[in-house]
């Protein structure tokens, strides 16, 4: 009996000292790279924070301690995150390093395998047949719908107004938003802002909490584990909110183009196209599926709404703390003439771009960009292994003294000098950049420009939170958990 104790024992300390070496000489591959303390075989798996805005300040002191590149293990699997422009350029600009990492995984039960997370033959044949989508003249055309919302997210403010009463403007923005991408992607009213009770708004919103949740909880990632849970049950039941709304109006807007191509009544005066209408003519032309459609539209859904609202909540938060470029702002709005051609005119103001940029470099939506290499690759001289998981880690890119003067700084006018041209094109990503850069970037920048114009032209902003007080939440989309709280006063 001793003897077999013995045996076992032996056998468990050998078995033990072998996954130990195995598990260095695996991450020996890396070994150019800083990385923070880890457990053999699980990496940092059980040392990330759980909490989003822990989670933030975590890796906030991993760029402190360890410099603009190091690596964390997920198990096997290595997670490179860096600000360093020499690995950024090489990675964006890259032709070949376009699949999106498994960080994706949790996004494509709803979002399916669109523009946001294909990659491949299919991912190059839907940009190419969606890039017309994006043209000028039709984002011209959605100028009226961008004015329309903006003047309900107005009058949805005026009630807190005066009131001496701070409000999270995430909120509201948030609903102007999905408004906006209703309208323009498939061409429905929901009426967000008017009415809150909407499932689909409440289902779209509840999203990102769940999609976060599943991330960062390792034993909630198998579906047959998950779906038992409540977490799971709620995750689904708003799943099918989504994804029923958007069928049902494909189905309804197939059905009243075919009513309108049979009726000669209406071609004297055809209705405004939205996305959803020139992703169905593409189904006419036998270039996408049923599916497919499903898969662009929701995809527009979530890009088009939570960094759009995100990106324009902190952009005010940055104004509510700094009056006297509220103030320079305001001089500039004061200045144009409202009785024609308003929409140009707003998109020719130069400090509002500039605001929005630097709201944009300070606090980008999205904080994170990540790729999967399906290969050995060799970038900044370094051999990188196959299934190595390449993270641009855009919020310290953009924060990195190496490349921006007093980074932390709100300073509109660095986007309106003579220095904007001698930066290094791939320090300021807020939408990406090279091949796979956001298709939606002059959609997201002429509704932030119109939204912000509106609403201060008729308020004075006050935030009543320092930087430190925001919980900034590392999530899919970079947000605060704590709320940003503007007070409103009229101008």
């Amino acid at each position: 009996m001793i003897g077999i104790i013995l045996g076992t024992a032996a056998a468990l300390v050998c078995s033990c000292i072998f996954l130990h070496i195995s598990w260095k000489l695996y991450t020996s591959k890396l070994s150019f790279l800083p990385s923070p303390p880890s457990i053999p075989f699980v990496g940092h798996v059980l040392l990330l924070e759980h909490e989003p805005y822990k989670l933030f300040y975590q890796f906030q002191n991993f760029f402190n301690t360890y410099g603009d590149t190091f690596v964390i293990w997920i198990g096997y699997v290595p997670l490179i995150f860096s600000s360093n422009i020499d690995y950024v350029a090489e990675i964006l600009s890259s032709k070949d390093m376009i699949k999106k990492s498994t960080l994706y995984w949790s996004l494509c039960e709803w979002l399916g395998t669109g523009l946001l997370t294909s990659y491949g033959s299919k991912w190059i044949k839907r940009r190419r047949l969606i890039t017309p989508t994006f043209h000028f003249n039709i984002l011209n055309d959605f100028m009226s719908i961008f004015m329309e919302h903006s003047k309900g997210l107005v009058e949805s403010f005026k009630l807190e107004c005066d009131t001496g009463q701070a409000i999270d403007v995430q909120v509201p923005i948030s609903l102007a938003a999905l408004d906006v991408i209703c309208e323009t992607a498939m061409g429905v009213k929901i009426n967000s802002q008017q009415c809150t009770t909407s499932q689909y708004a409440k289902s779209v919103h509840s999203m990102n909490s769940h999609l976060q949740l599943r991330q960062r909880s390792p034993w909630l990632w198998p579906d047959f584990i998950y779906k038992q849970t409540s977490s799971g049950k709620s995750y689904y039941k708003d799943l099918n909110v989504l994804h029923d709304f958007t069928i049902d109006i494909i189905n309804k807007r197939i059905k009243s183009r075919k009513i309108l191509k049979e009726s000669t009544s209406d071609q004297s005066n055809p209705r405004k196209k939205v996305f959803l209408d020139m992703l169905l003519d593409l189904y006419d032309e036998g270039e996408i599926d049923i599916d497919g459609i499903r898969e662009e539209v929701d995809t527009f859904m979530f890009e088009g709404h939570d960094t759009i609202s995100a990106g324009l909540s902190w952009i005010l938060y940055l104004l509510g703390r700094h009056p006297e470029i509220q103030r320079k702002l305001h001089s500039e709005i004061d200045k144009v003439d409202a009785s024609e051609n308003l929409e140009k005119k707003i998109l020719e103001l130069k400090y509002l771009e500039g605001v929005i940029k630097e709201g944009l470099r300070l606090h980008p939506p999205v904080a994170l960009f990540a790729r999967m290499l399906e290969e050995d690759t060799v970038i900044n001289n370094n051999v990188f292994p196959k299934r190595t998981e390449l993270g641009v880690a855009v919020m310290a890119l953009h924060h990195n003294e190496n490349y921006w003067d007093e980074p932390e700084e709100f300073i509109p006018d660095r986007f309106l000098d003579d220095d904007i041209l001698k930066r290094h094109p791939y320090c300021f990503v807020p939408f990406s950049a090279g091949y796979r850069n956001c298709i939606g970037q002059k959609f997201a920048m002429r509704e932030e420009k119109i939204l912000l114009f509106h609403v201060m032209s008729k308020f004075r902003l006050e935030s009543i939170q320092e930087e430190d007080d925001v919980q900034h939440c590392f999530e899919i989309i970079h947000r605060s958990g704590n709320g940003l709280m503007i007070k409103f006063f009229s101008r």
